[in-house]
């Protein structure tokens, strides 16, 4: 028993050192909530800064219209931002109904669904305007020639003897007030310059040039 004295010194200092321990735990108290770490899971969280796009899989439609008012919302109500012609790119942001957000010239907006397609519209190539031949206006002498030729071709086509009262009949005498052009009704011949319509006259011209 003299050989385990130097037990008993050792067993009180553990004793103490227990008992301060408890001590001081009490005295703590039960831990913050606030002095708590929490680890957030990059898995769950929400990204709130609005939709972005995608730019590595961007979608380009071509509108297949003319004038189609791009809107700066999806009713007929907003107001328009400017107008798309048909083979005009534009970027797809996404659709709403009957109408499409994209990205354009005139920059983000709306538009009508019915007015894109994936496919390019087929280049209209149009053929040069033929230019239009200059008809220089008839001399005064180009006129009296064609009124007198109207004149000759009516008398011409008349069957009789006495178109104009002042032809000879196939006795000699002048027609006077027996000619066609005297009697009323049937054939009217064309007898005197007074006689050639303006309508008349421009058809004749148009035909001789």
């Amino acid at each position: 028993m003299r050989r385990l004295w130097w037990i008993v010194p050792i067993v009180a200092v553990w004793a103490i050192a227990n008992t301060a321990d408890d001590i001081s735990e009490k005295t703590r108290g039960p831990t913050s909530p606030s002095a708590q770490t929490f680890q957030t899971n990059p898995a769950t969280e929400t990204n709130l800064s609005g939709p972005q796009v995608n730019t590595d899989r961007a979608t380009y439609e071509y509108v297949t219209g003319d004038r189609v008012r791009l809107r700066s919302g999806p009713t007929t109500s907003d107001s328009v931002l400017g107008h798309l012609n048909t083979g005009d790119r534009v970027r797809l942001l996404g659709r709403s109904g009957s109408w499409s957000e994209v990205i354009t010239s005139f920059g983000r907006g709306w538009m009508s669904s019915d007015y894109l397609s994936p496919d390019q519209p087929p280049t209209t190539v149009r053929a040069p305007a033929t230019p239009s031949r200059q008809i220089a206006a008839p001399t005064d002498r180009e006129i009296r020639d064609a009124r007198a030729q109207i004149i000759r071709q009516s008398i011409a086509s008349y069957q009789g003897s006495c178109p104009c009262p002042y032809n000879i009949d196939r006795a000699g005498h002048r027609c006077g007030g027996r000619s066609a052009w005297s009697r009323p009704g049937g054939f009217s011949p064309i007898c005197y310059d007074s006689d050639v319509t303006d309508a008349r006259l421009q058809s004749y011209l148009a035909r001789q040039r």
